[in-house]
This record gives C-alpha cells, structure tokens and sequence, in this order.
C-alpha cells in the first residue's frame, strides 16, 4: 500500500503518461476501492475503506511464550500510515474522477468513511483525508448537509488541536482551508444549506480570532479565497465561469472587510521577532535562510497587501466587480461608524485608531474604481466622518479623500458649503478638517464652473472661523484664507477697482488685515512658530493630492508622516514580491515624484505631536508650592522661572510680585 501511495504521489506530478502501464493499474486500483461488497454485507457498503492490518501474533506457536519484537512494538504507527496510504490512493483517484461519478449513496458513504479516518489517524496524517473530503463536500452538500456540516465542524477541531505542533499545524491547516472553503461550498446561499453556510461563517470568525494570536493563519484564508474569486492565472475558463467563481465573494464580504482592517497590536518582544523576519527576507538570496526554509507568507500585513492587490485588479465595467466594492465600501464605513460611536476619544496607536486608518486607506485607494452615483450617496457619511473627533493620520486620509472627491465630481462643492452652516458649539475643532480642504482649494477650482462665485464663497466662509475663539481655528482659518486669496485675491481687487460687479465691496481690507496678524502681529511665544509650522506641514506645503495619489503614499508615506507606529507602513515592495499587483494610470504602485518621501514629519503640534523644548513646553505651567517647606528666600528662585513673555503677551507691566489668595482655611494648592 505504501508502494501504491508512493506512485499516486508521482502521478499526481504529471510524470506518468495517460496510456501508461501504471496509470491502467491506478484505474483498477480506484475500482477495487469501490468494488460491491461480498454477499452477507449490503450491496452498496464500502469495505474496502479503512481497511487495517491483521496484527500478527504476540504469543510464539512452539514456545508458548509472549513476546514484543521490533514489528509490535511499532505496528502503530505501521497501521496508521497503511489507513492514511490508502486515502492517498482514494484521493488521487478522485481528482482524475476514478472511477466515475459516484451515485449519493455510494458517495456519502464514501464521506462518512472519511469522517471516521479523522478519528482513526494521528493528527499529523490526515492530510489525505482532507485532500478526498475537498472532492466529495460539493457532490453531496445540498442533499447531505447535516453530513457536511458534521465533516466540517470535526476537521477543524482536529486543525484546532494541533495549533500547539507548527511542523503538522500549518499543511492542516492548508488542507482544511482548500477543503471546507472550497468555490463550490462557498457558492451555497443560506436558501440552499443554511445550516452549512452558518457553519462555515462561524469557523470562518474563529478562524480569524485564531489569527489575533498566531501569526498567519488568516493569510491561509485569504489567500485561498482570493485566489479562488480572481485567479492570477484564469487559463482557459471562459467569462461566464469566472463571473459565477466571483458571484461567491458577494456572499462572502466580510471576509474582505476583515481583511482589509486586520493587523493585532503585537507586544515589543513580537514586533522584534517580525522586524526581524522582514529584514532577513529581504535579504533574498544573499542570506542562507531565505533558501533553507520557504517563506510562508505569515508576516502579519499579507492579509492586507493580498485584498489590496485583489482589489486593484477588480474592473468598474463589470457589474460582480462593482457591487462587491460597492458592498465593501458600505461595510467599512459602518465599521469607522462603530467605533467612533463607541469609542469618542481613542489613544494614537491603539487598536480603534489603527482600523479606522486602515478603513480610510482602503477606501481611499477604491475611490476611482466607483461609479459616480454611489459615491454621492456616501458623500455625506464622510463629511460626517469629518466632524468626529480623529487622530492624525486619519483626519489626513479624511481630508485628502474630500478633495478628490470634489476634483472628480465638483458638482458636490456646495454640499462642502453645508458643512461650515453647522453649529459651532458641535463643530469645535473639527472645522479644522473642512478648513484644510479648502487650503488644497488650487487644486478643486479648475474643476468648478463658476470659479469666481464659489472663490467668493470660500472667501466668506474662512473670514468668520478667522475670528473664532479658538486658536487651532483660527491658525487653520488663516492658513486657508492666505492659500485661497492667493488665487483670486489679486483680480478681485483689480475689478473692484475698476468698478466690476465682481468687486469685494470693502472686503479685501478685512482680508489683508487678517493675513498681515497672522505675519506680523503674531510675534510672541508659541503663535509665530505655529504659524510657521502648519505652512510647513507636509500636508499643506509639498503635498499635492492629485499627484501623489498612489499606493506607496496612502500606505507607507502618509503613515510614517503622521506619527503611527512603524509595523502599519506598508513598504512598496510587498505588493511587488509577494502578491500579483496589477497597476493602472488611476492607481500607481509607486509615487511618481520622490519629494513626498524625502521630507521629514513634521511637529505641528495642534494635530501631531510636536518636540519642544523643555523650557517651552513648561513655562506657563503652575508649579505647586508647599509653603510649610519652603521660606520666602526659597521662593526667589522658583519665582524668577515666571517668563516676562507672558505679562508682555497681555500687555501688562511685570513684577516679582505673586499674590495668591484663598477663600478657605486650607494651604494653599496651586498645582490643582
């Protein structure tokens, strides 16, 4: 049998010639695997399934004596491999369809042999199994379902328990994943076998929390599934296959979607261990390693680079491609919905801020693939996401998003108009996000038709946030208001003069008195290097949306630009080595112009976490003094670290004169 096993491994390689000697003998062998039974049993039973081996005799026939020789003591492990030798026969067979189609009772009882090799075999065996099982699920998964289910729910607590044993977990666990998500099963709809498809929904959902805790596992997954729904490869297949093929992925969204957010927050001794691994990957060739021991792909951002290449390659003339975006989009939107509902502040780097800059990186990288209708629907569930409270990174892909929209679709500027009518006590600082679009107006205006009537609205709209309480606002405001003047400022003061009817009217005095505080007036403490550093920012100085819009910018640049953790860049390589990505004039790989990449991030405090010195940063924090410790000589020199900045700042006289004063018989606590 071993023999046997042996040649079916080699004629799976294709070595063997169809007339061949050997072949004919593999054809009768599938034949005596199904052969009728003798007389006693039923005509349709399988008993030459799980056939075992006689074990010979322990006691000696002329002695009378027990003994335990080489052969017994491993006949185990020898009847083991004789059940799993014979699956490898059966499977091979199957897959050059010997001996025929099987009618359903002949078949589900072929099934249920499999189901009861899973418990005879040793874990590390049944491989076989699985590969038999993945040519007979679909033959019997509408009439036998309860079968299938049963099938399915025993291979993967089998796949389960071996997650402690890498050496048989991995090629199980690549064997289940080919067999239980097979393009048949995965083309079932809950009508046809619902108890199936929820079977397969739930494993599909353990399967990924496997993966927040071993590393891989949902590589296995998705690769397989995108692999099935968009072949690298398609051959021969005609159009009307390979559409019912991708039909299954609108069954399955939520695989995508997982995908497309996925990445643990790993612990520094993790992270090392893969920065590690990167580094001698990308090493090639020139390392020992990397030709010793094939990559598996387990780096924890595959998931994510292989639904990203998927996605480049789908098309927006074919209908399938385009309701699975479309559903796509909908989900990842739901999903930054959720979290900001749930979460209302979140830490820079957490796990909420690291799926909501995920969601907006790949809904960003979709935006020229969608028809023009849709994104008008969902126009205003991201101008709402505007008005959330967001860390850096993805107010960025936020705003940048804005623009492209409005560049591709101007017909939407006034409903950017609406946003700035909201209530400013619920706007606060989000405005910033609607302030910064407008600085990038340049770049949305030779789209517009009426230039001179909407420059006039934005005019209008940044002069009253250029007087808000607020300081970020107003610094955004009259960043915009210099950007946008600076389009049409000087024509517009040239008709007024001349009388036109496009004159200001007395407005561009205001303007230029706003501009000439925010140069000249602003020249004490911390407000002239703010000034400075927001028209430094990457955001606002070197980057150009339209240019730049590429893979290496959502996925790498903008990142390592905004202050998130470097495990969430996504080097351009990646989508070069380990996936087929397919580019186009809409979408590039990489970044046409290299100025984007060669600047530093920038420390622009009020949305990314700036360095200041340490003199700066604590010089109008009230220290607390405890006066039962310290003498009034002691206080001199804590007195004298008061910056005179502040009293000049309010236009008062300075003195070393601290008066502090309390209501209530307790000492006094200024350091609450």
């Amino acid at each position: 049998m071993a023999s046997l096993a042996m040649t079916c491994e080699v004629a799976a390689l294709g070595v063997f010639n169809l007339q061949s000697e050997s072949m004919i003998l593999l054809v009768h062998l599938s034949s005596y695997f199904y052969s009728p039974a003798p007389p006693p049993a039923p005509p349709l039973a399988l008993v030459h399934f799980n056939q075992s081996l006689l074990k010979p005799p322990t006691v000696h026939q002329s002695t009378g004596v027990s003994e335990q020789g080489p052969l017994l003591q491993d006949w185990g492990r020898m009847a083991a491999h004789f059940i799993r030798d014979q699956w490898t026969c059966l499977g091979y067979g199957r897959r050059i369809g010997l001996p025929g189609p099987l009618e359903l009772p002949r078949a589900s009882g072929s099934l249920e042999a499999a189901i009861e090799a899973l418990s005879l075999l040793p874990s590390g065996l049944v491989l076989p199994v699985l590969d038999f099982m993945a040519s007979m699920l679909p033959q019997v998964a509408l009439s036998e379902e309860a079968l299938c289910v049963e099938a399915v729910t025993v291979s993967w607590k089998l796949v389960l328990g071996l997650s402690s044993n890498p050496h048989d977990f991995w090629p199980t666990l690549q064997g289940f994943v080919t067999m239980a998500f097979h393009h048949s099963l995965l083309e079932l709809t809950v009508d046809q076998a619902p108890g199936f498809t929820a079977t397969l929904q739930q494993i599909a959902v353990e399967l990924m929390e496997l993966s927040q805790a071993k590393t891989g596992v949902f590589n296995v997954l998705i690769q397989h599934c995108c692999h099935t729904w968009l072949p690298s490869d398609p051959g021969s297949e005609g159009q009307s296959q390979s559409d019912a093929m991708f039909s299954s992925a609108l069954l399955h969204p939520d695989i995508l979607a997982e995908a497309c957010v996925y990445g643990p927050v790993f612990r520094r001794d993790q992270r090392l261990i893969q920065e590690v691994q990167v580094f001698v990957e990308r090493l090639g060739e020139k390392c020992a390693a990397n030709t010793a021991v094939p990559s598996d792909n387990r780096d924890d951002q595959f998931p994510r680079v292989c639904v990203v290449a998927f996605l480049s390659r789908l098309q927006p003339s074919n209908q399938l491609h385009e309701r699975l975006m479309e559903e796509l989009v909908l989900r990842l939107l739901k999903k930054d919905e959720a979290i900001s509902k749930s979460k209302q502040r979140y830490y820079s780097n957490s796990l909420q801020h690291r799926v909501k800059n995920r969601v907006w990186q790949t809904l960003l990288m979709l935006l020229p693939k969608l028809r023009g209708e849709f994104v008008g629907t969902i126009l205003g569930r991201v101008f709402e996401a505007g008005f959330v409270s967001n860390q850096a990174s993805v107010k960025y892909l936020i705003e940048w998003k804005m623009v492209l929209i409005l560049v591709q679709y101007p017909e939407h500027i006034d409903r950017l108009w609406t946003c700035f009518r909201v209530d400013q006590e619920k706007t606060k600082t989000s405005v910033c996000t609607f302030l910064s679009v407008l600085v990038h107006l340049n770049i949305i205006m030779p789209q517009l038709k009426e230039k001179a009537l909407q420059w006039r609205k934005a005019l209008d709209v940044i002069l009253q946030w250029c007087f808000s309480h607020n300081f970020s606002v107003r610094l955004y405001a009259l960043l915009a208001l210099k950007r946008v003047w600076g389009l049409e400022g000087a024509r517009a003061e040239a008709e007024e003069g001349a009388g036109g009817p496009d004159g200001l009217g007395g407005l561009a005095t205001v303007v230029k008195a706003c501009l000439h505080q925010a140069e000249a007036m602003q020249s004490t403490g911390n407000a002239s290097k703010n000034w400075t550093r927001i028209q430094d920012h990457f955001f606002f100085g070197v980057f150009h949306p339209v240019r730049d819009y590429s893979v290496e910018t959502i996925f790498y640049t903008f990142p390592s630009l905004s202050e998130v953790f470097e495990d969430e860049w996504i080097p351009p390589w990646k989508f070069e080595k380990l996936v087929d990505f397919s580019q186009s004039a809409s979408l590039p790989l990489r970044n046409p112009v290299p100025d984007l990449s060669q600047i530093q991030p920038g420390d622009w405090i009020q949305q990314d976490k700036g360095d200041q010195d340490g003199e700066e940063r604590w010089a109008e924090v009230q220290k607390k003094m405890t006066p039962w410790r310290l003498g009034i000589q002691e206080q001199g020199p804590e007195l004298g670290l008061v910056p005179q900045q502040r009293a000049a700042r309010l236009g008062k006289l300075h003195s070393s004169l601290l008066v502090v004063a309390s209501l209530i018989d307790k000492p006094t606590n200024l350091g609450g």
